[in-house]
């Protein structure tokens, strides 16, 4: 079961049809529309456009339109109208709309009135509710993009993210440098006990003792060899003596 026109709210036709002018009964049936695009679709003028009081949105870029705008006075919630590369030449065009409506933004780029260099102040003077004409503000200056914002804050929002990762990495660096540290000193701990461990509170020997201790045993038994030759020589001595 397909929608009914009164529950329409939002309406693409861009290039769907070609024609000189709006299907004012059709459209009228769409009572609570409140976008509509119908952009290149040969439309020479707005005349027939019906009164849509809900629409607030309306693209007509890329037609041919010349004339009707006051047709557009019905729609009294209106408050965006693109109308770029249309066929308006003079700024007086915009009168019935300026007078009834309370646009906010217009679009009027590559039309003839765009060509004298002071349009852009006429119809803001025209229109004191309106905020953005052709991109540019009352004064001049030209109006950022809410997309362009929103993907520089997202490129912002990125770099301070991986700001804050190398961030991270750097301390769980710091952090894995300083146990390596630690278990090092452990180690070097570890060894030392070990040593301590093996010997004890008992002091390690002096080997010269040992070789004092080693001398000391081998002077008695050369003692007993000089006794030993002591006896022989007086033996030798005895018997050479003559008996009498």
């Amino acid at each position: 079961m397909g929608t009914t026109p009164e529950k329409v709210v939002t309406m693409y036709l861009d290039e769907k049809f070609k024609s000189a002018t709006v299907e004012g009964e059709l459209l009228a049936k769409c009572e609570n529309l409140k976008t509509l695009s119908c952009a290149s679709c040969g439309l020479t003028t707005l005349a027939g456009f019906p009164a849509l009081a809900n629409l607030k949105d309306l693209s007509l870029n890329d037609n041919r339109i010349a004339d009707g705008l006051e047709a557009l006075v019905g729609c009294k919630a209106l408050s965006s109208l693109s109308l770029a590369n249309n066929k308006l030449a003079n700024v007086d065009d915009l009168k019935a709309v300026a007078e009834e409506l309370t646009l906010s933004v217009l679009e009027l780029e590559a039309n003839p009135l765009t060509e004298n260099e002071d349009y852009h102040e006429k119809v803001m003077t025209m229109m004191p509710t309106l905020n953005v004409l052709d991109g540019r503000d009352e004064f001049g200056n030209e109006i950022e993009d809410d997309d362009e914002d929103d993907d520089e804050d997202e490129d912002d929002e990125d770099d301070e993210d991986e700001d804050e990762d190398d961030d991270e990495d750097d301390e769980d660096a710091d952090e894995d440098e300083d146990e390596d540290e630690s278990e090092e000193e452990e180690e070097e701990e570890e060894e030392e006990m070990g040593l301590a461990d093996l010997y004890g509170d008992k002091p390690l020997e002096d080997d010269d003792d040992d070789d004092d201790a080693f001398v000391e045993d081998e002077d008695p038994e050369s003692e007993d060899i000089d006794e030993e030759e002591s006896d022989d020589d007086e033996d030798e001595a005895a018997a050479k003596k003559p008996k009498i």
